[in-house]
């Protein structure tokens, strides 16, 4: 495109000509120009000026867009390798609050929050039981806990919310957690039940769709180590009540196999022999 301007700018900076070649993709978007100002001879811009200047923005086009599908690659590349630590760290967690905080944290890195808060579902209510940096004053952690569940009561809503903070959380939250903006992603059961929300505020970038994918896809693996870990949580407590009242009766119990070894003695049992209740398990 070879054109004169009669913008005031440019009048002072002397420009009489202007040549410009858009720089496209290779599905013909525009990603920038190429642009020159006069000719260092003074002389006019010509036809043949042009058709170099076009030439040379294909093989500029050319360039860029490698730099930037290997970037883009190298980019999905190491999201790939997170999501793959982060789904090892969350197997691993099998007590509640370490797995809600590594899910929190690594959310956080992965999408770049720079305060986050993670919620968990308590009967119709949901609370926030981790957050960083810690939300301290009570009234404001209410406050969240209130918007929060009211977010989660709507029904069908969207697994993913991405807004300003006033739209997510309201003008006295935003101001007083200091969020500039907000994403709000849903923690499902298998049944499809509400387990909780992940929170992330002050991102450095507005969410891509990109983002969207990879927060799905962790908040997936979050919900099937929630409900694993709240699982072995029952069991373990249902075995610790049971130890109780086996350990709770008078009466001298051994429990043994086939091969008649001891398998459990309750306590009442070992301290009529004297000896602690481990040592008695596995003799005959």
């Amino acid at each position: 495109m070879r054109f004169r301007s009669d913008d005031e700018f440019l009048r002072r900076l002397a420009v009489k000509q202007i040549l410009m070649a858009p720089l496209r993709r290779s599905d013909g978007r525009v990603m920038g120009a190429l642009g020159v100002l006069d000719r260092a001879d003074g002389s006019p811009i010509t036809d043949d000026d042009a058709r170099r200047a076009q030439v040379l923005a294909s093989q500029v086009s050319v360039v860029l867009e490698s730099r930037q599908n290997l970037f883009a690659a190298d980019e999905q590349r190491k999201r790939a390798e997170t999501l793959i630590a982060l789904a090892f760290d969350i197997s691993a967690s099998v007590r509640v609050p370490d797995l809600v905080r590594v899910l929190g944290t690594r959310a956080a890195e992965m999408l770049g929050g720079a305060s986050v808060v993670v919620a968990l579902a308590r009967g119709q209510n949901l609370e926030a039981v981790f957050s960083e940096p810690a939300v301290r004053e009570a009234g404001v952690l209410r406050r969240l806990n209130a918007v929060l569940t009211e977010f989660a009561s709507r029904e069908g809503g969207e697994p993913v919310r991405s807004g300003t903070g006033n739209d997510i959380v309201g003008e006295f939250l935003a101001n007083s957690l200091g969020w500039r903006d907000g994403t709000l992603a849903r923690l499902r059961g298998g049944e499809g039940d509400l387990l909780g929300l992940l929170c992330l505020a002050n991102r450095a970038q507005p969410l891509t769709a990109d983002d969207r994918a990879m927060l799905q896809a962790l908040m997936a693996h979050a919900s099937v180590a929630l409900e694993n870990s709240r699982l072995f949580s029952r069991m373990a407590q249902s075995n610790s009540q049971w130890t109780e009242i086996f350990d709770s009766i008078s009466d001298f119990i051994v429990v043994h196999d086939r091969e008649c070894r001891v398998l459990r003695v309750n306590r009442t049992m070992a301290e009529f022999i004297g000896v602690p209740p481990a040592e008695l398990v596995g003799i005959n």
